[in-house]
């Protein structure tokens, strides 16, 4: 296993997290820099840093983030996360290693719907049904668009395909959603693998067995992940700097986690807080707001 982004105890942790939530703690290379060429990003130079992206949980939300046909947006996401392995997937071997800027903003666009679709459903079993309603509505209007059929054939809309049927049926509203999540994902998860492990834990010599989900391409990471927050019991909430969508995992958050390099320096103890550039510019922005120069 190569070297860490982090430090090498912060590198173990991640693959003990990844390994307890029964992932496979395979590293993803991070490369020095990345540029676009012909529409596609591209990574320059050789692999200089890595990490374990199944031990990433907020990585779909950070993924959802980006704002379709941005450059820098795009660049910015791989050059935290790396590729999502465009080339792997679209057959092209070694020979060609980039992702499609279509791709990446077609993928974040898509994950970002099935998040706010899952939102939408939590607030539909408290009896609001406008929010599911209204992603429905804007979901229809795609199916219906002159670019259906174009949208149809990129890789992103794998498992969307079946989407004009659902309202040929008798579905209610929140069983359409919840069909439309199901393919989704579904589709873009085909590459898993269980496998069976032989795995230790608290230092025993003993040694139990636990399946692990192999994964070939940051893609298929995201979109297990993604399926995690659409099963999970953690709700989604809005970001109250940003208002993009996060997982929150205690009831006092109120804005996007801290970034992993952040969370790492925390972790190994080179920060005093784990604190996220959303909270971090609410803060600043009110302190100028109250000591106006």
């Amino acid at each position: 296993m190569p070297s860490g982004k982090f430090d090498p105890q912060g590198l173990q942790r991640a693959m003990d997290a990844s390994r307890n939530r029964g992932r496979d703690p395979t590293s993803w290379p991070l490369y020095d820099s990345y540029d676009v060429t012909d529409e596609v990003l591209i990574p320059l130079g050789e692999p200089n840093r890595y990490y374990i992206p199944t031990a990433y949980p907020r990585l779909p939300y950070e993924f959802a983030k980006l704002e379709y046909g941005n450059k820098d947006s795009a660049i910015q996401f791989v050059e935290e996360w790396g590729l999502l392995g465009y080339s792997k997937l679209a057959g092209r071997g070694a020979a060609r290693i980039g992702d499609s800027l279509e791709f990446i903003w077609g993928h974040a666009s898509m994950v970002a719907q099935i998040l706010r679709l899952s939102k939408a459903l939590s607030n539909f079993k408290k009896g609001d049904e406008n929010p599911l309603l209204q992603e429905l509505d804007s979901l229809n209007d795609l199916v219906e668009a002159e670019s259906y059929q174009y949208y149809q054939s990129k890789e992103w809309w794998r498992g969307a395909e079946k989407y004009n049927s659902f309202f040929d049926t008798f579905l209610e509203k929140d069983e359409i959603a919840n069909s439309f999540i199901c393919e989704v994902i579904s589709a873009n998860i085909e590459g898993l693998r269980p496998t069976l492990q032989r795995t230790y834990d608290d230092d025993s010599a003993v040694g139990r067995l636990k399946w692990l989900y192999r994964w070939d391409v940051l893609l298929e990471v995201v979109y297990l992940h993604l399926g995690d927050a659409v099963t999970g019991d953690k709700p989604l909430v809005e970001c109250q700097y940003c208002h993009n969508l996060f997982q929150q995992t205690d009831k006092r958050q109120k804005y996007c986690p801290p970034s992993k390099e952040v969370i790492g320096e925390y972790q190994s103890g080179t920060r005093e807080r784990a604190q996220s550039n959303c909270s971090l510019s609410h803060r600043q922005e009110k302190f100028r707001v109250n000591h106006p120069r």
